[in-house]
């Protein structure tokens, strides 16, 4: 997917995944990581599962189970394969194709 492919901002980024089969769980993991990820390239987002654990209210065991069903999907790919007792990984969000505008 080229740069112009990408979207603009966390708003955009996040309505992507609108209409994606997702659970709540790993769309509020996602929206998480979204939030750290660079806005540019939308990698190298890296929250510490403490960190996610304190922002989504979620349990540790939920947010590993969401990082690992998003990745088997294709929604986010693991870059630095740190353990999870060992350190954060970096992640990179991966994009549905954008939708077509209606143009009617």
């Amino acid at each position: 997917m080229s740069n112009a492919d990408l979207p603009a901002n966390p708003k955009a980024a996040m309505e992507r995944f609108i209409g994606i089969d997702t659970t709540p769980a790993q769309r509020l993991t996602l929206v998480t990581l979204i939030q750290f990820a660079d806005w540019k390239t939308w990698d190298s987002a890296w929250p510490s599962i403490q960190t996610m654990m304190q922002m989504t209210g979620m349990s540790e065991r939920a947010i590993r189970k969401a990082l690992r069903d998003l990745e088997a999907k294709g929604h986010i790919r693991r870059d630095r394969k740190g353990s999870f007792q060992n350190g954060p990984s970096a992640y990179s969000i991966i994009f549905p194709a954008p939708r077509p505008t209606d143009t009617s």
